[in-house]
């Protein structure tokens, strides 16, 4: 699982832009990334490699490889004249700190063993990785992003295929136990309030932004699944309970393999974007390798509300106010 860049930037535009506080977190078990406006991360696999850029909107996927081939630091200028709020190479342990300018730290947390470097990786030399069911995490100082409800998270990932453990005993009825042993979620990045790192973990309360990977342990993993709730997105009940998968479907949770979507379990590099609406409106996007791949809610729900209608029965809309991300 390997994690290499990130930066963030406050604005809103339809493009890849974030601006967020949040934890990295490369174990294989749910932790939390802190994050700013605009956020890059990288791919997943059993080691993990991860840049995250905090902006705007961000360079092309294209545009970075292209950069990191030559052994080039990225553009940190914008589109409309923005910079990144903060960037954060993640390349080393002496590279967890934000560039150019160093105003934001990262460190390792949770033990030195589930986080390691790869210096092998061709694109992103000395990437982070993160160890699969081992602790550890990269926690990065708060970066202020989201104030007025624009943002943008930017992720470079890198997965492996995942594969079942093996009945060595060919006994059926266990099946299940060795599941259970199984992680379901894998967390990338993770972002909400000292409130809700102190108490009990309710992905779906407000002012938080996570995003993670089903495992094989859930009957839809090969995706990346973002939620993203403002700080008026109460929970109310499981309707309440939305997110976003990568192959653009919303709210479910079942077996499916969509065609057409990016396979992100293939041991390439892929460009993760999250981002707001923009202009304060409701909802998020979700773009793969520069390519829209979904929205919440869908498009179709999202022109309902444009058109005049100002609520949905059981449809609830997130994002679009203030995050009021502070832990």
């Amino acid at each position: 699982f390997r994690l290499n860049r990130l930066g963030v930037t406050h604005a809103g535009t339809h493009a890849p832009r974030s601006e967020a506080k949040s934890d990295l977190c490369c174990a294989m078990m749910a932790k939390r990334v802190r994050a700013s406006e605009r956020t890059m991360a990288a791919a997943l696999s059993l080691s993990l490699a991860l840049a995250l850029l905090l902006g705007a909107s961000a360079p092309s996927a294209r545009a970075q490889r292209e950069d990191s081939e030559h052994g080039a630091t990225p553009e940190l200028s914008l589109p409309g004249g923005l910079t990144p709020v903060a960037f954060f190479p993640l390349t080393g342990k002496d590279e967890l700190e934000s560039h150019p300018d160093g105003k934001y730290g990262g460190k390792i947390v949770g033990g030195d063993v589930g986080v390691t470097f790869d210096a092998s990786d061709a694109l992103f030399p000395n990437a982070m990785t993160c160890l699969d069911h081992a602790a550890g995490l990269v926690e990065l100082d708060n970066v202020p992003y989201g104030t007025k409800g624009d943002f943008s998270i930017n992720l470079w990932i890198k997965n492996k295929p995942r594969k079942l453990p093996i009945d060595l005993d060919g006994d059926e009825e266990d099946d299940d136990d060795l599941l259970e042993d199984l992680p379901q979620f894998e967390y990338i990045f993770s972002h909400s309030t000292k409130e809700v790192e102190a108490g009990s973990f309710n992905p779906f309360t407000p002012s938080q932004i996570h995003l993670y990977l089903p495992t094989v342990a859930t009957p839809a993993h090969g995706v990346v699944r973002a939620i993203v709730k403002d700080s008026t997105d109460e929970y109310v009940n499981t309707n309440s309970q939305t997110f976003l998968d990568s192959d653009g479907r919303f709210m479910d949770n079942y077996a499916r393999n969509i065609p057409g979507h990016v396979d992100l379990e293939n041991d390439e590099w892929h460009m993760v974007t999250l981002t707001s609406e923009g202009g304060g409106k409701k909802g998020y996007r979700m773009y793969v390798d520069g390519v829209l791949a979904g929205e919440a809610p869908p498009s179709v729900i999202l022109r309902q509300l444009e058109s005049g209608l100002t609520d949905i029965p059981g449809v609830y809309v997130d994002g679009g106010d203030p995050l009021g991300l502070t832990g």
